[in-house]
């Protein structure tokens, strides 16, 4: 999978076709907030309190 800001992810074979949109789950523990140019955008849209987890979504 490759991100817009040109991130290549490993990700497992899948039916989507080329180019559609996918969602991504990333586990708390593998999650960093990074400064500058070392991560990955995201704007958060909603977030969801599920109880014992916390779900952000967005772009």
């Amino acid at each position: 999978m490759l991100t817009p800001a040109g991130v290549r992810i490993p990700a497992p074979t899948t039916d989507a076709p080329l180019g559609a949109a996918v969602e991504l789950g990333i586990r708390p523990e593998d999650f960093r907030i990074a400064a500058g140019e070392s991560g990955i955008p995201f704007l958060v849209d909603t977030v969801e309190p599920t109880g014992s987890e916390i779900h952000l979504h967005g772009t």
